[in-house]
């Protein structure tokens, strides 16, 4: 799913920023940063870093999952600049520290509020999410402070969840 759903934004996005088009950046303008919602063992994240090597790469899991994406994405990239921030003073510290990775506790999903997306992904794991939650991701897209992100989403197109809530991914 995960080399599907890139190769998919690569081909098929005519609007796509040049980062993707091209599979590079332009490293004069400013770091372009892709967050991934529940990656699950960090494949996106390092499948991605591995093409666009000059982007941050912002990984929000579950905290128990989240420590095999760390795991998995430092056998990787041994040698790349990690960080985990759990509150809004480390956001700012640590975009400033030119980090490659950066981990986000899902439980302070709240912070990706304070930093400008350019690429959001979720594949698969939105439909483990309620409403309350999925409109929050959604929020924080929308309100981005910089340009608007774009957002691939890999999910069934609607899932009822044990509570008999009914996910639609078509209503955002």
């Amino acid at each position: 799913r995960q080399i599907l759903s890139v190769d998919y934004l690569i081909r098929n996005i005519d609007d796509a920023p040049s980062f993707i088009k091209n599979n590079s950046i332009d490293t004069s303008n400013s770091l372009l940063k892709i967050a991934i919602i529940g990656d699950g063992y960090g494949y996106t994240a390092c499948l991605l870093k591995k093409i666009f090597p000059n982007t941050l790469i912002v990984s929000i899991n579950i905290g128990r999952t989240l420590l095999f994406d760390v795991f998995y994405t430092r056998k990787v990239f041994p040698d790349s600049n990690v960080g985990l921030v759990s509150d809004n003073n480390d956001i700012n510290i640590a975009l400033d520290s030119g980090l490659d990775f950066l981990f986000i506790e899902a439980e302070n999903y709240d912070l990706l509020n304070d930093i400008d997306i350019d690429l959001y992904i979720n594949i698969a794991s939105m439909q483990e999410m309620n409403l309350f939650v999925i409109n929050k991701y959604i929020e924080y897209m929308r309100n981005c402070k910089g340009a608007q992100p774009y957002f691939y989403c890999c999910n069934r197109e609607e899932k009822k969840l044990p509570d008999s809530e009914l996910v639609r991914y078509k209503d955002y």
